[in-house]
């Protein structure tokens, strides 16, 4: 009861910063598995998968920007953070964190829908659980050494956890997964690393009650996009430049043209699960969120084993060796675990 003598409305349980973070894992995993089908069978060239990604990379980011100023902040604004009044400008020290966000998201998601033509979605979300490591070190050093004790020991088991939900076996594609370890274990994983600690920035510039202070989510998310969209524009502009494939990305482009509903849903998901995770973080750490987030793992296993019952072949070549699934639930458990510890002991900042 306040000094009013009123009683406080309580949040409903799924505002809850676990329950964001887990909503938003299982919207990530799918999400994700959509990218999966549409780098491979939307976006195509004949001749570049790097074009096919710059295409990809491109539409998504427009129609994602435009998604965000003409539907997602008039309209949603307000159910994803209920301290939202509208797209403001704000200053240059917010500016600066949001085009951090914004420019490692970019290399990022380009890396991602590149290293998809490697592996099927079960594989490539898996490697991308390698953020986590990436994350833990950003945040030490970003703390200057006062990191949580016991920690890494966590994290560590949820990183070999992903690495043997992503094992192919002897008789699965081994180049194709060293390429998707390069692209997304490595590079895609570095780079969402920082912006996993730099989202934090926005959660951490006020409370609820501070109003004056307080940037909300949607703003942010929005300029975030904004820079997102900037960078991939200049890169693929100068990819094409240098490379003179401006066949092969209008034919990628024109390829997808009957499916943009889906990429229209497919970044309607994006907003909400990025939305909820940057929420989550005024309650919890980067890590922590990172930890948690690695349930997408589970969930896009599961929906590759469905889609590759229904047709296969749909979402790459798919790995049914026994010892190899064994393996990977042996990594599930090891994510499960660490997630769950992690949440429960270090769920506060």
């Amino acid at each position: 009861m306040n000094a009013s003598g009123a009683v406080p409305k309580s949040k409903p349980l799924w505002r809850n910063p676990l329950a964001l973070v887990l909503i938003s894992a299982a919207i990530t995993g799918l999400y994700k598995t959509m990218d999966n089908y549409a780098s491979r069978n939307i976006f195509t060239t004949l001749d570049s998968n790097v074009t096919a990604t710059f295409a990809y990379l491109v539409v998504g980011a427009w129609v994602g920007l435009l998604l965000c100023f003409f539907v997602f902040a008039p309209f949603l604004g307000k159910f994803i953070d209920p301290m939202y009044t509208g797209l403001v400008l704000k200053g240059f020290p917010f500016h600066k964190y949001a085009a951090i966000t914004g420019v490692t998201s970019a290399g990022s998601t380009f890396f991602f829908l590149w290293g998809n033509h490697y592996a099927d979605p079960s594989v490539v979300v898996a490697l991308a659980n390698l953020t986590i490591l990436y994350t833990a070190m950003f945040e030490y050093f970003r703390r200057k050494g006062k990191n949580k004790n016991g920690m890494l020991r966590w994290v560590l088991l949820v990183t070999l956890g992903g690495l043997a939900v992503a094992y192919q076996g002897e008789g699965g594609a081994v180049k194709d997964w060293w390429y998707g370890l390069l692209l997304v274990g490595f590079a895609s994983s570095l780079l969402d690393g920082i912006n996993q600690v730099y989202e934090k920035y926005n959660a951490d510039s006020g409370s609820p009650e501070d109003t004056n202070n307080r940037i909300d989510v949607v703003t942010f998310f929005f300029w975030r996009f904004f820079y997102l969209t900037l960078t991939s524009t200049i890169v693929t502009f100068l990819y094409l430049v240098k490379t003179q494939d401006y066949v092969g990305f209008i034919s990628s482009v024109e390829s997808a043209t009957p499916m943009i509903v889906f990429v229209v849903v497919t970044m309607v998901l994006v907003f909400v699960a990025i939305s909820f995770r940057i929420k989550a973080k005024q309650d919890m750490s980067p890590t922590v969120v990172v930890a948690v987030l690695t349930v997408q793992v589970v969930i896009a296993s599961i929906l590759t084993l469905v889609v590759n019952s229904i047709s296969p072949g749909l979402l790459g070549e798919v790995v049914f060796d026994p010892w190899v699934w064994a393996t990977r639930v042996v990594g599930v458990l090891c994510i499960a675990i660490g997630a769950y510890v992690l949440q429960r002991r270090y769920l506060n900042n």
